[in-house]
């Protein structure tokens, strides 16, 4: 009983202690009752507490979301056409930047050219009767170093028949006549020099050069009528007209005229009055001047 009672004794002291502080801070302004006792009082009735004072809040209008936002208006960059030389795309992987220039750049047309031909042609003069062509091929490579000239290295094959009678000469053992007929082959190797006339569709073209002609499986009437074969070579100037006309992007098919001159190394020959003496008619033969007319069919590389 006494240890209760001493226990009794300290809480009444401790709230005393707190009662009084507590009314020296606050005053009793907040926690006052109707009869003027304090809240801590056990007489006391329940004490409303008044709340602070609240300034009212004016409504606020809330506006409601718009249901589509709509963008400002952009205006547009004007549009810029890329130039011929500049890329239009990022190189793909394994191409290289250089690879792409250069497939943006406009391809030049070829400067090389193949043509080959196939005609026929005769000598002329008094030998026209004589001779007979029949086949002549031939392959021209032409190198354009502008638009209107161009270089050509041009070959030929060509076949002939003759026939011809080799007159008699006492004085030099021919005692008769004798019919000479044989074939002889042509071949001839050479440069040419050509010049465009005009451009397009439709190009007619001159020009000239000079190429080595080899005639092979020539004949010559000996005294004692022994025939010796042989061959010859020798240098003829040649002179060329044409025209072609383009069918494809690549392609041409024309037509070739040539004149030949023989200007070098020309086998030596004798006449005997209006005719070659025994011995060297075919000398005279190729002597004798001759032409070509080819058709043509050119292809660019």
């Amino acid at each position: 009983m006494k240890h209760k009672f001493y226990v009794f004794a300290i809480a009444l002291m401790v709230s005393q202690v707190v009662s009084a502080r507590v009314e020296g801070e606050f005053g009793g302004d907040y926690y006052q009752g109707a009869s003027g006792s304090t809240v801590w009082g056990e007489e006391a009735e329940a004490i409303p507490v008044s709340a602070p004072a609240v300034a009212p809040v004016a409504p606020v209008a809330v506006q409601e979301a718009p249901v589509a936002l709509q963008a400002s208006p952009v205006a547009q960059a004007p549009y810029m056409a890329p130039k011929s030389n500049q890329l239009v795309y990022a190189p793909a992987q394994g191409e290289s930047m250089s690879t792409l220039t250069a497939s943006s750049q406009p391809q030049e047309k070829s400067t090389v050219r193949l043509t080959p031909m196939v005609g026929s042609g005769d000598y002329v003069g008094r030998w026209s009767i004589n001779t007979k062509n029949n086949i002549s091929f031939g392959l021209a490579t032409e190198f354009q170093t502008s638009s209107y000239l161009a270089l050509e290295l041009e070959g030929g094959y060509a076949n002939y028949s003759l026939a011809y009678t080799s007159l008699a000469e006492p004085s030099m053992g021919y005692l008769a006549p004798r019919l000479m007929a044989h074939n002889f082959d042509q071949f001839s190797l050479g440069g040419n020099l050509k010049l465009y006339l005009s451009q397009g569709t439709f190009r007619p073209f001159v020009g000239g050069g000079l190429s080595g002609v080899y005639y092979s499986g020539m004949q010559q009437r000996m005294p004692g009528d022994y025939i010796r074969q042989y061959n010859e070579l020798l240098g003829s100037a040649q002179a060329i007209a044409g025209a072609d006309v383009s069918i494809a992007k690549s392609t041409a098919i024309g037509i070739r005229g040539s004149w030949m001159v023989p200007v070098i190394d020309r086998p030596m020959t004798r006449d005997a009055g209006m005719n070659a003496a025994p011995g060297f008619e075919e000398a005279g033969l190729m002597n004798a001047s001759y032409y070509k007319l080819m058709g043509t069919v050119s292809v660019d590389l």
